[in-house]
């Protein structure tokens, strides 16, 4: 009886101490896209123009609501570069990709404002 005793405490000692299971992973896609060496070292986060400001919230609040072709459309309707009909369709086929690798938008914050051209 003695020996029963004892080989059940142990046995549940030895349970005690097993390491317990790790969380399982979560089924997150592998994020490759963004490469930390390209982002400025010393972002300028001084708030945009407030118009540039409207267009931006406007956009961000269309793509949220699923109109990623008319948002991104209204962002670059003053700018010829980004407007231009044949790239238009890329730029969104980004928007979209981005958005069933990242989820959908919750929100967004300025990392960056600088002048180009």
């Amino acid at each position: 009886m003695k020996k029963i005793i004892l080989h059940l405490l142990i046995v549940t000692s030895s349970l005690w101490a097993a390491p317990q299971a790790k969380n399982p992973e979560t089924n997150l896609p592998k994020v490759t896209t963004l490469i930390p060496q390209l982002l400025p070292r010393n972002p300028i986060n001084k708030p945009p123009p407030g118009a540039v400001q409207k267009q931006l919230e406007a956009f961000f609040a269309g793509v949220q609501a699923g109109k990623v072709d008319e948002s991104f459309k209204a962002l670059v309707a003053n700018n010829p570069a980004l407007s231009d009909p044949a790239s238009v369709p890329e730029f969104v086929g980004n928007i979209r990709r981005g958005l069933e690798v990242f989820g959908p938008i919750q929100g967004q914050e300025l990392y960056d404002n600088r002048s180009v051209g």
